[in-house]
């Protein structure tokens, strides 16, 4: 079921849909935005393709297309890195495509991708940045995801969602 946010969905990926993004196939109605699907979205579908594949269902902890509503337009990406650790934590990404970044998407994406995690039973949420993306920096931010600790290349973001 897509989760519905303020300019755009999140439409979870079954094995059968990320196999047709990576065959370039779109879903009726749609449209991708240019640069879609990212070469980072290619190895996490291939990834949860083989996960599959394998007997694995990720249920709502998988990848997800960006649908912004008004134009019907996939603009991006976003997921979890897998369910939930042994400490009920998950990581979540997400990448938009470049015709789109400046918008504010990402912020959207990220309190979307939270409320997903709280919704299921998670404890933690946890991201990475580079220290040089900014951008991402913010996005996490203003999704409500705080800084945690940076070293020289990594800026972690996490946040307890409750016991």
């Amino acid at each position: 079921m897509d989760v519905e946010l303020a300019r755009v969905s999140l439409h979870p990926l079954s094995a059968e849909d990320a196999a047709g993004v990576l065959r370039g196939t779109q879903r009726s109605g749609h449209i991708w935005a240019r640069e879609y699907p990212s070469f980072f979205e290619i190895d996490l579908l291939r990834a949860l393709v083989s996960e599959r594949d394998a007997g694995i269902d990720p249920g709502p902890f998988s990848q997800y297309q960006v649908l912004l509503r008004e134009k019907n337009v996939v603009v991006g990406g976003a997921g979890f890195f897998g369910p939930p650790d042994e400490f009920r934590a998950v990581e979540i990404s997400f990448g938009i495509s470049p015709d789109y970044h400046g918008q504010r998407f990402g912020a959207e994406i990220v309190a979307g991708m939270v409320q997903i995690a709280r919704d299921n039973g998670v404890r933690f949420v946890i991201a990475t940045a580079t220290v040089a993306d900014v951008a991402t920096q913010k996005s996490l931010e203003r999704g409500g995801l705080p800084e945690v600790v940076r070293d020289e290349t990594t800026v972690h973001f996490g946040l307890e969602l409750g016991a």
